[in-house]
């Protein structure tokens, strides 16, 4: 958090606490840009809610929606109707498609003690021993019920080293009156995971036209309606806040008529009635500092710009504009009719500004202004507790994901090499494997025609007969031979036919083996007798599928007529 020169000294930290330190901010960064929430702004009369995302320091609207409330006139109302607030909490959300479980929601200012208390200078330690004995809120603040009725919320805001004395944000409110607003949003199936006061949240809006530039400039807020009525300035992360009276029945008014008639101008000059001296008194005291010069006015009321007429007439030292979040929000085009719907654009400054609240589950806030981390759960410490199991949970599986990771990497480029490798011996190899069986093919050709050539011989040696004519007939069958066929046996059994047996790799090779032999002198003719198919194993073990033929030949002579 931003402090004033004079802060105290503390001894410096060890190198352990000073790596934890930074890992804790970094931390606290990471968790907070990835926190995901939905703003929800409940009032008697109406139920918005907004979700926004923020790139390079711009704020985008990326869920918008709002729903009359029948028949409530009352901040009573919501107590006594939670179930029916709950149920039109759920239709919106359903209707804007708001998938975010995580919500922010604004507590009234009329439910809050909002102060800011100068106490002597003391250590993180002395405070936080203070606090746990409840020595120190019971001295310093007077409370109406007991301590324990109560969820409190502090922080830090300045320490003075020159007085010994600091100042402490201190914020209170019945527990009772907080378990009013969070018990609607459970029930309308949300997490609670903030409870901030209406006023900062207003002020936390701020942040997103003026980019975060608001340390030394101060913020003046004036809301005024049937419902809440107050002036709040904020310089630094140290607010100051004043009630604006309105009697119940100038309440009424607003609430039944608006401002549209007569008596709206002596209303409003009554406020302003109330707020020029404090305004003033403000200005004075804080006369070394630059002075509220600007008055932004949020209301409930579509009637504002009638509003800010009359004001600026009764405060004409101020300039005094309606505060409008929505000119620095980035807005879709599916949203621009809903935010041009609206008449008043400053009833969008508390939905969006709990929509710019995180969870700060890692205690990031108390780097910056105390009024932008309020959270007045009672159970905020368990919710920032389990939401960090989630965060921490999460960043060590993506660390043990890009471990995995880097490692497959490794190992893929490693299995790529080493696959390279082998796609190349396996290159070499199944060339080798191809000229093989080129090899194999002649060899097994070369294997028929010397078994084809022995069984030719085979076959002659049968014949006993000396005659030149079976001679002649052998050396025609031998030359008559072509590739791809081969004889089995060659029968004479007198006369002047004889039949041929063999194999052959296709039908075309038996029809060119008759067709060579009828080009013979010593054939007269030939003619298939018979066909069948046959299968036989080679040296490889491979089965080929053969042609057996069975031929009967007739022997001639020269000059005889084959036609």
């Amino acid at each position: 958090m931003p402090e004033k020169t004079g802060r105290q000294k503390i001894a410096s930290p060890g190198v352990f606490s000073r790596i934890s330190s930074k890992l804790m901010k970094i931390l606290s960064r990471y968790s907070v840009q990835h926190e995901d929430v939905v703003g929800v702004d409940i009032t008697p009369t109406y139920i918005r809610v907004a979700q926004m995302e923020q790139k390079q320091n711009r704020w985008m609207l990326t869920r918008l929606g709002y729903r009359f409330v029948d028949d409530m006139q009352t901040a009573n109302d919501i107590v006594e109707h939670a179930d029916v607030y709950a149920d039109q909490l759920q239709r919106v959300i359903a209707s804007s498609k708001i998938k975010t479980l995580n919500a922010a929601v604004s507590i009234p200012v009329s439910s809050a003690i909002i102060k800011v208390i100068s106490l002597p200078l003391m250590t993180d330690e002395e405070l936080e021993q203070a606090i746990e004995y409840e020595s120190l809120w019971e001295n310093v603040v007077q409370l109406t019920e007991q301590l324990d009725e109560y969820s409190i919320f502090w922080q830090v805001i300045n320490r003075y080293t020159s007085t010994d004395t600091m100042d402490l944000l201190f914020v209170a409110s019945k527990l009772s009156d907080v378990e009013n607003y969070v018990e609607i949003v459970r029930q309308a199936g949300l997490n609670p995971v903030v409870a901030d006061i209406r006023c900062f949240t207003i002020r936390n809006a701020f942040d997103i036209i003026a980019s975060g530039q608001l340390e030394k400039t101060p913020v003046a807020i004036i809301e005024f309606g049937p419902f809440e009525n107050y002036l709040l300035i904020v310089r630094g992360g140290a607010p100051f806040i004043s009630d604006v009276f309105m009697s119940d029945q100038d309440k009424g008014m607003i609430f039944q008529k608006g401002l549209d008639n007569g008596s709206a101008a002596r209303l409003l000059e009554r406020c302003a009635m109330q707020i020029a001296p404090i305004l003033t008194a403000y200005n004075a005291k804080s006369k070394d500092q630059q002075p509220v010069r600007k008055l932004f006015v949020v209301s409930l009321l579509p009637e504002i710009e009638s509003c800010i007429s009359i004001l600026s007439e009764k405060l004409s030292e101020f300039d005094i504009k309606v505060f409008n979040p929505i000119e620095a929000v980035v807005i879709p085009e599916h949203l621009v009719e809903k935010t041009e719907a609206e008449r008043n654009p400053s009833v969008f400054a508390t939905p969006l500004g709990l929509a710019t609240r995180k969870m700060d589950i890692f205690g990031y806030y108390k780097y910056v202004t105390g009024v932008k981390n309020i959270n007045m759960l009672p159970n905020r410490a368990d919710i920032a507790k389990t939401e960090r199991k989630k965060i921490i949970s999460k960043l060590v599986l993506a660390a043990a994901t890009i471990i995995i990771l880097v490692a497959g990497g490794f190992s893929f480029v490693s299995i790529n090499q080493k696959k390279a490798v082998l796609h190349t011996a396996v290159v070499e190899y199944n060339m080798l494997v191809g000229l093989k069986d080129e090899k194999l093919n002649v060899l097994m050709d070369l294997e028929s025609k010397i078994k084809a050539i022995e069984k030719s011989l085979a076959t002659g040696k049968q014949v006993h007969s000396n005659q030149i004519q079976l001679y002649r007939v052998i050396r025609s069958v031998i030359a008559a031979i072509p590739r791809g066929v081969w004889l089995t046996s060659m029968t004479y059994s007198g006369g002047n036919e004889f039949s041929i047996d063999g194999d052959a790799t296709s039908d075309q090779k038996i029809l060119k083996f008759i067709n060579n032999l009828n080009q013979e002198d010593s054939i007269y003719r030939s003619q298939l007798i018979s066909m069948t198919h046959k299968t036989r194993t080679d040296k490889m073990k491979r089965k080929i599928e053969n042609k057996h033929f069975n031929l009967r030949c007739a022997m001639g002579q020269p000059g005889d007529d084959k036609r």
